[in-house]
């Protein structure tokens, strides 16, 4: 998926799929010190990496992925079929206290922003950019956004993984959400 979402942008902006050369260097950490020592020109990784150099003046950005693809799940919580059948409580007690946390994130921003600038050691202003970019496409409720799935079904066919778009409906299942 990742793969997918690098490429939106190549695509969008008339390039094609291999308008961007990725190169694989594993976590953020290699592909920020790489940036800076000139051995690429640009990183995908995660906000608060994102904010933390340009905050410090290492980079800008260029484009965000929510600008390119809209309609898109990219949190999710996946289960193995093993869990689902021996914990189902334990399993939904789970997606309780995960939606309790979005919830909380959402409603009491200031104090959510403190504790990520807090336990992640970055800078108010980081934990700040992190939540306003973050915070939108965190889902509420757990439940998944029909446009959302067809955006999902259709890359796995632009990425070669899939020959056509599969019933998404059988590869999903919100029982165990809270009611």
């Amino acid at each position: 998926m990742r793969e997918w979402l690098r490429r939106k942008p190549s695509r969008s902006k008339g390039w094609g799929t291999e308008g961007i050369k990725i190169v694989p260097l594993g976590a953020a950490k290699a592909q920020v010190a790489a940036l800076k020592n000139n051995q690429i020109d640009g990183v995908t990784t995660d906000s608060v990496t994102v904010y933390n150099i340009v905050e410090e003046g290492s980079a800008r950005i260029l484009v965000k992925f929510g600008d390119s693809v809209k309609d898109f799940h990219v949190h999710i919580i996946y289960a193995s079929d093993k869990l689902i059948q021996s914990n189902p409580e334990g399993l939904k007690a789970f997606l309780a206290g995960w939606m309790e946390t979005i919830r909380f994130m959402h409603d009491k921003k200031d104090k959510a922003i403190a504790l990520a600038a807090k336990d992640t050691g970055v800078y108010k202003g980081v934990a700040t950019e992190g939540y306003n970019g973050t915070m939108p496409i965190f889902n509420t409720t757990g439940r998944f956004a029909p446009k959302a799935l067809d955006v999902l079904a259709t890359s796995f066919v632009e990425t070669k993984l899939l020959p056509e778009k599969p019933d998404m409906s059988k590869l999903l299942t919100e029982a165990y959400l809270p009611k």
